[in-house]
């Protein structure tokens, strides 16, 4: 018990491991803008041409107003 005890303490006074490489390399990692979502039911809409209405609940996408773009909205911000 004393032995199991005190290889527990050396343990945790070990620093923890550091990695020199990460696990996934920067080239593989996907980072590209957010897939549309429906408004309605908030689940992300599949690829492809989008039609007049949601694929998962029906919500029809002329019953609300198009959001302007964000890069528009970005410019349009007061400099001080």
């Amino acid at each position: 018990m004393r032995r199991l005890e005190a290889r527990l303490l050396l343990e945790a006074s070990k620093p923890p491991s550091v990695r020199s490489r990460p696990n996934v390399s920067a080239a593989t990692v996907h980072v590209g803008r957010a897939r549309p979502r429906c408004p309605g039911c908030t689940l992300e809409l599949p690829r492809g041409r989008r039609g007049e209405s949601c694929v998962w609940c029906g919500f029809v996408f002329a019953a609300v107003a198009r959001r302007p773009r964000r890069s528009a909205a970005k410019t349009a911000r007061k400099t001080r």
